[in-house]
């Protein structure tokens, strides 16, 4: 079976739609959240929830130099993995 991904706008739980990675229609923000209640990242679990992430590409990061970066990685033509922050 293939997975299907997407980019397509969810609402939010502050009410409002982001553009959200989605896998087979589930958007990412739910992988990582369940991900962490399973007590597969201890690191993470002091943010308790992530259903409130805010994608890094949406362009409303604090810092202007925050959000080039993020889409200088997004276009690269190289292929990048990029380790999560705060690990």
């Amino acid at each position: 079976m293939n997975n299907t991904i997407d980019v397509l706008p969810v609402a939010t739980v502050y009410g409002y739609s982001e553009f959200y990675w989605l896998i087979d229609g589930k958007p990412i923000v739910q992988y990582l959240d369940k991900y962490i209640h399973d007590g597969k990242c201890p690191a993470l679990e002091r943010f308790g929830s992530l259903l409130g992430l805010l994608p890094a590409w949406s362009g409303k990061l604090e810092w202007a130099a925050e959000n080039r970066f993020i889409w200088e990685m997004i276009d690269s033509p190289e292929t990048l993995n990029v380790p999560p922050s705060g690990l």
